[in-house]
C-alpha cells in the first residue's frame, strides 16, 4: 500500500529559490497547471446504479448487495482466487503515456489480501495493472498509482476495475472509488510496476536466421515422425513407426528418438533402423528421457493409476541398443499424485512436472519441484517435495513442462498462478506465452506459486501479439520442449481460430520466434522436438527417396471420454436449454465446446473432469462472438445459430494424448425461426455397401449428407474408416495415389435421408 502522491513533480533539475514568496508563487503555479491537466474520470459512491458483475455468470462465491453505505461483498467459498468482480466493467477508455491515481475507501470483516486492479472487459480478459491490496475491519484509504507509459504501455478500448476474492473470508465493504488521470511524468512513482519485466510483443523471424540442426514432430493421424532442417521446412517420414506418437524426444547426440505410443515407449534411430519397445510392462502416462543421472542416459516413465515415476537405463550404439534395470525414482504416497498425461522432466536428481497435492480424494493440480535424494541414486518421497508457501490450499494448474539438458532452468505454461495474485498482468497467461524458472529444491526456502511465477522467474515470455484477443481453447501454445541448446525451445501452436496451426523455435532470452512451418500448412501437433548441432543430411536424402504415403486411421482415447446427450437428432432453439451429458473411463481433463457449420465455441471456460461434472445444463445463447484480425484490425462479428450439423465437442487438456470426441449430430435454429409443429426432429439413416474404384469413392465422399465410410480392401481388413463424428478427415490426393487408383475395394458409408418433422 502507498501513500497519495502529488500528479507532478518539478523534475530532478536543481531550483535555487531565493525567497519565500518565489517559493510561494511557484508551488502555486504547479498546482494549478496540474489540477488543469488531471481529470476525474471515475467517481463512484456504490450506489444501486453503479455496475457489478461477477466474471463467472451465476457463480456461488460470492454474494453481492447495494445499499446507502455502498456495496457488500459476502464471500461463500473463500480461496478462490479465480473468481472475480467487477467494480465497474465500462470506464473510460485508458491510453497512452497517462498516470492514474487510485483511491479506494473499503474494509472486511478481518484482515485480508486482495487483487485489485485494470481488466480488460472481453475475451480473453488480458490483465493490464493488477497489484494485491490489504483491507482491514477498520475503513481505509488505499492509493494507487499506475503510469501507462514507456514501450509496454497499453491503449484498450473496453476496460473494467475490479477485485479478486483472494483469501478474503466474511463481508468486503467498499465505499468509493475515485480514479483521476493526468500526463505521465518521469517522476511517477508506479506501483503496478513489474518485478520480472515480461517480455511482450516478440519479433518473428525466419527460421533460416536459426542453427543447424533438425525438428522431429507428428501430428494425429500422421503415422509417423517426421523429421525436417531446424531452419529449412522439407519434413520426411521415418518409416517403420505406422503410428501418431506423443512425446517425442532427441538423445543428447540427436541420432536416436524416444516416443510415446499411448502406454508403451518405443526407441528409433533417426534413420528408421532398429526400433525397439522399451522393456516395460506397466501402463504408463508420460514419459521423457532422464539426462544426467547417476547412471547414464535412463527413461524416466509415469504409471497409470499408481503414484510411482519409474526409470530404466538406455544404453546406444551405432546399430544397437541396450536396457538396464528398472528402479523407482519417485514415490508420492497417498497425498501427493503425478497428474495422468502431463509432460513431465527429470534431469540430474530434479524432477518437475505436474506434481499435485490431493485433498479430500481430489487432486489440485499444480506444477511441482521434487528433488531425488543421493545425488539422484535414492528415491524420492513426500518429504523431498517442495513446498510451497500455500501449499495444499488451491489449485493452479500448470502444464507443458521441460527443462534445459543441463537443469538449470524449467519452463511450463503458468496456468492459474499467472491469472491471479500481485502483478498477474505481468506472466502469461490463457497459454499465450511461458514462464522460465529456477529449480527448487527441497531445501529451499518456501516461496507461493504465484511469487515463484511474477516475482523470482527469470523470464515471462509472451506469444507474438497478434494472437493475443483470443483464449486458450481457442488460441493454443504448447508441448514446450528444450533443446539441447539451452536459449531455445520448440513448442506447438494449435486452437479451433488460430490463423496458424504449426510448430514454432523460441529463442527465450531474447523472446524471439521462429515459426518453422508454412502457415499454409496446418499442424495439428500431438509431440515435438528439435537437436540443434550438426546432422547427416545424408539421412533425410535416403528417407526423401523411399517416401510412402503415412496414415494413422486410428482413434486415440485411453482416457475413455464418451458423450451420452445430445445422442443425435435432436432439434434446439437458441435461447433454449441443452443438457449435455458427458463420461469418462479414467480422470480427464477437457475443455468442451459446441461445433456447428465451421465454427467451434466454448461452452465452458475452463476443462472439466467428466468422472465428477458429468452433467452441464447449457443455455444456447442467440449468437456467439467471434473476435478476428483483419488489416492488422481486431474486429468483432456477432455468429447466428442455424445449422443441422451442430455437435458437442470433447478435447483433452493436452494435445495428442486423445482425439477429439464429438457427438452425433443434432440440430439448433434461430430463436426467430419457427419449430415443427411437435418439436421434435427425426432423420433416417441409410447404410449401404458396395465394391468400387476410385473414381465412384470419390464421389461417395462429397455427399453432403454422409456420415461415415470404410473402406475395406477385398480380404475384409479396413484401409480407411471416415467418421465424420469423430472429426476425421480424409484427404482425396491420398486416394488419388499409389494403389488406390487402380483397387477394387469394398465400400460400406451411411447417410441421412431428408429429415421428416412429425
Amino acid at each position: 500500500m502507498t501513500t497519495g502522491r502529488l500528479l507532478f513533480s518539478a523534475g530532478k533539475g536543481r531550483v535555487s529559490i531565493r525567497s519565500t514568496t518565489t517559493w510561494y508563487s511557484l508551488a502555486c503555479l504547479l498546482l494549478f497547471i496540474s489540477q488543469l491537466s488531471a481529470q476525474i474520470i471515475k467517481d463512484s459512491l456504490f450506489t444501486r446504479g453503479s455496475l457489478w458483475d461477477e466474471w463467472y455468470n451465476e457463480t456461488t462465491d460470492m454474494d453481492i448487495q447495494f445499499g446507502a453505505s455502498g456495496c457488500t461483498v459476502q464471500v461463500i467459498k473463500p480461496g478462490q482466487y479465480e473468481y472475480e468482480a467487477a467494480i465497474d466493467r465500462k470506464i473510460t477508455t485508458i491510453a497512452k503515456e497517462k498516470t492514474y491515481q487510485i483511491t479506494l475507501i473499503a474494509s472486511s470483516d478481518s484482515s485480508c489480501i486482495l487483487p485489485f486492479g485494470f481488466k480488460q472487459n472481453q475475451p480473453p480478459y488480458l490483465r493490464y495493472a493488477i497489484r494485491t491490496i490489504a483491507l482491514k475491519p477498520e475503513l481505509d484509504t488505499i492509493r494507487l498509482t499506475w503510469v501507462n507509459s514507456g514501450a509496454n504501455a497499453i491503449a484498450p478500448g473496453d476496460v473494467s476495475i475490479g477485485i479478486s476474492l483472494g483469501n478474503a473470508r466474511g463481508t468486503l465493504y467498499f465505499r468509493k472509488l475515485t480514479i483521476v488521470e493526468s500526463p505521465a511524468s518521469s517522476s511517477d512513482i508506479n506501483d503496478f510496476q513489474c518485478p520480472v519485466i515480461p517480455k511482450l510483443n516478440p519479433p518473428i523471424v525466419s527460421p533460416s536466421q536459426l542453427p543447424s540442426g533438425l525438428l522431429a514432430y507428428s501430428y494425429s493421424g500422421a503415422g509417423t515422425i517426421y523429421l525436417s532442417p531446424l531452419n529449412k521446412w522439407s519434413p520426411v517420414g521415418i518409416p517403420g513407426i505406422d503410428a501418431s506418437p506423443s512425446n517425442i524426444f532427441f538423445s543428447d547426440d540427436g541420432k536416436w528418438l524416444l516416443y510415446q505410443l499411448e502406454s508403451k515407449m518405443f526407441v528409433i534411430r533417426i534413420d528408421g533402423k532398429y526400433k525397439t519397445k522399451v522393456p516395460v510392462n506397466d501402463t504408463i502416462t508420460a514419459c521423457c528421457f532422464y539426462r544426467n543421472s547417476p547412471y547414464g542416459l535412463e527413461i524416466a516413465y509415469d504409471l497409470k493409476n499408481v503414484e510411482l515415476l519409474r526409470s530404466i537405463p538406455v544404453f546406444f550404439s551405432e546399430s544397437a541398443v541396450h536396457f538396464g534395470d528398472e528402479r523407482t525414482i519417485a514415490d508420492l504416497g497417498s497425498n501427493y499424485a503425478f497428474e495422468n498425461y502431463y509432460q513431465i522432466s527429470v534431469v540430474k536428481n530434479q524432477i518437475w512436472g505436474a506434481i499435485c497435492p490431493v485433498v479430500n480424494g481430489t487432486i489440485l493440480k499444480r506444477s511441482g519441484f521434487m528433488t531425488i535424494p543421493d545425488s539422484g541414486k535414492g528415491i524420492a518421497m513426500p518429504e523431498n517435495i517442495y513446498r510451497f508457501g500455500d501449499d495444499n490450499k488451491e489449485q493452479v494448474f500448470g502444464c507443458s513442462h521441460t527443462m534445459s539438458f543441463d537443469g538449470t532452468y524449467c519452463v511450463a505454461n503458468p496456468g492459474h498462478a499467472a491469472e491471479t495474485g500481485d502483478f498477474s498482468h505481468c506472466a502469461p497467461f490463457q497459454h499465450k506465452g511461458f514462464y522460465v524458472s529456477p529449480f527448487y529444491n527441497d531445501r529451499d526456502s518456501s516461496v507461493t506459486t504465484r511469487e515463484h511465477v511474477h516475482r523470482y522467474s527469470y523470464s515471462l515470455n509472451w506469444c507474438p501479439d497478434k494472437y493475443l484477443p483470443w483464449e486458450w481453447t481457442v488460441v493454443d501454445f504448447n508441448l514446450y520442449n528444450f533443446t539441447n541448446d539451452n536459449k531455445i525451445l520448440v513448442g506447438a501452436q494449435c486452437g479451433d481460430s488460430s490463423s496458424r496451426q504449426g510448430l514454432w523455435a523460441i529463442n527465450w532470452e531474447n523472446n524471439t520466434w521462429y515459426p518453422l512451418n508454412p502457415d499454409d500448412i496446418e499442424i495439428k501437433a500431438s509431440g515435438v522436438a528439435a537437436f540443434i548441432g550438426n546432422y547427416d543430411s545424408a539421412i533425410l536424402d535416403s528417407l526423401a527417396k523411399n517416401q510412402y504415403t503415412y496414415m494413422d486411421t486410428s482413434v486415440k482415447n485411453p482416457i475413455g471420454y464418451k458423450i451420452i446427450k445430445p445422442s443425435g437428432g435432436e432439434l434446439f432453439k437458441a435461447g433454449e436449454q441443452c443438457t449435455i451429458k458427458v463420461s469418462s473411463a479414467e480422470e480427464g481433463n477437457a475443455s468442451i465446446k459446441l461445433q456447428f457449420g465451421k465454427y467451434t465455441y466454448n461452452i465452458l471456460s475452463s476443462a472439466i473432469n467428466p468422472r465428477k461434472d458429468s452433467v452441464i445444463i447449457y443455455r444456447i445463447p442467440e449468437y456467439f462472438t467471434r473476435v478476428k484480425k483483419e488489416n492488422g484490425t481486431t474486429v468483432t462479428e456477432n455468429i447466428t445459430f442455424d445449422s443441422a450439423k451442430c455437435r458437442i465437442r470433447l478435447e483433452h487438456y493436452t494435445p495428442g494424448i486423445c482425439d477429439p470426441i464429438l457427438s452425433a449430430p443434432f440440430s439448433i435454429i434461430a430463436k426467430s425461426s419457427t419449430r415443427p409443429r411437435n418439436g421434435l426432429a427425426k432423420g433416417v439413416i441409410t447404410t449401404k455397401s458396395k465394391a468400387m474404384q476410385l473414381p465412384e469413392i470419390i464421389s461417395i465422399s462429397k455427399k453432403e449428407n454422409l456420415i461415415s465410410l470404410v473402406i475395406y480392401d477385398l480380404l475384409g481388413r479396413p484401409v480407411i474408416n471416415w467418421d465424420f463424428s469423430s472429426g476425421k478427415q480424409i484427404f482425396l490426393t491420398t486416394l488419388r495415389t499409389g494403389s488406390f487408383s487402380r483397387a477394387v475395394y469394398i465400400v460400406r458409408y451411411s447417410y441421412k435421408t431428408n429429415k421428416i418433422f412429425y
